[in-house]
C-alpha cells in the first residue's frame, strides 16, 4: 500500500474517534468544574452538538469562570502533555497523523478565544458561547482576553515546533506533493 493511501486512510479513521475524544474532554472540562462546585451531572452528550448539564452548583465568580474556560483548557493542557511526549523517530504513519490532528484541533479551538472578544468589542458575541460566558462572568477587558489566547497558541506553536511536528508534517505532505 502506498503511503499517500496509508496517510489518507491514518487521517479517516482517526478523524472521528478524536472528534468524540476532544469533545470528551472539552465537556468533561466543563463536567469536573460543576462536580468540584457541588454540582450533579445530568446528561452528557458527545459529537456535534456536545453538551454537558449539571444542577446543584455553587459556582463563585471564579468558578463560574473557570467552568466556562475548563471546556477549552482540559484539552489544552492535555494536548500540551502529549506534544511533550511526541518523538519523530517513531515510524508509524498513524502516529503522526494523530499528533498532527491534535496539534492542529488545540490553536483551532483556542481561536474562538481570539476572535469572540474582539467581535463583543463591535457586536453582540454569540450568545450561550464559552468565550462570551467567561466575558461576562469576569468583566475582563476583551483585548486581555484575546491576548491570552494568542500566547497559549504561540506557546502550542513553540511547542510543536521543539518537538519537531511541523518538520514531519512537511515530510507527510511531501508525498502527496511527489504524486502530483
Amino acid at each position: 500500500m502506498s503511503s499517500k493511501i496509508k496517510y489518507i486512510l491514518s487521517f479517516l479513521l482517526f478523524a472521528p474517534a478524536y472528534l468524540l475524544l476532544y469533545t470528551a474532554i472539552h465537556e468533561g472540562g466543563h463536567a469536573i468544574i460543576a462536580l468540584i462546585y457541588g454540582g450533579k451531572i445530568d446528561n452528557f452528550v458527545l459529537g456535534f452538538n456536545a453538551y454537558v448539564s449539571h444542577h446543584g452548583t455553587t459556582f463563585t465568580v471564579f468558578g463560574a469562570a473557570l467552568h466556562d474556560a475548563a471546556g477549552m483548557l482540559l484539552p489544552t493542557i492535555l494536548g500540551i502533555i502529549a506534544i511533550c511526549f511526541y518523538s519523530d523517530k517513531i515510524k508509524s504513519i498513524s502516529y503522526h497523523i494523530c499528533y498532527l490532528l491534535v496539534y492542529i484541533s488545540l490553536p483551532g479551538s483556542i481561536l474562538s478565544w481570539v476572535g469572540i472578544p474582539i467581535i463583543s468589542m463591535f457586536a453582540q458575541p454569540p450568545q450561550g458561547d464559552d468565550v462570551t460566558k467567561f466575558l461576562s462572568v469576569t468583566g475582563f477587558h476583551p483585548l486581555l482576553v484575546s491576548l491570552g489566547a494568542i500566547l497559549l497558541v504561540e506557546l502550542l506553536v513553540f511547542l510543536a515546533y521543539r518537538k519537531g511536528i511541523y518538520r514531519k508534517a512537511k515530510e507527510i505532505f511531501a508525498v502527496f506533493k511527489a504524486d502530483t
